[in-house]
């Protein structure tokens, strides 16, 4: 695929879905597994968009980063989700294993 495409068209695809998948996580509260951009994702599982379409590294405050291209933005919006998500910023751990009981209860028929 590198040679091919001059980068790895899969980990592209991989990394563009979890950043817009955790973007809209923090700002919906919801992980929506069947992806409205698929098609999008899928030309850069193809190879439609060249390496500095995607990414173009360069120096931000003085370390190596993603400086421009569709990476670039969508790191731009998941840190602007991150600043402003009324998610919590732990989980209710007291809640997860009430769930966690009732699920296994309901599963295992144990009454």
């Amino acid at each position: 695929m590198i040679e091919k495409h001059g980068l790895d068209v899969k980990m592209a695809c991989h990394g563009m879905r979890i950043l817009r998948s955790g973007r809209e996580f923090l700002e919906t509260g919801i992980l929506q597994v069947d992806r409205p951009d698929k098609n999008e994702l899928m030309d850069i599982r193809n190879g439609k968009y060249k390496l500095h379409e995607l990414a173009v590294l360069g120096q931000k405050d003085g370390k190596l980063s993603v400086v421009d291209g569709l990476f670039a933005e969508e790191f731009n919006l998941f840190y602007k989700a991150l600043n402003e998500t009324k998610l919590p910023s732990k989980p209710n751990l007291e809640k997860i294993n009430n769930l966690l009981e009732e699920i296994q209860y309901e599963c295992c028929e144990i009454k």
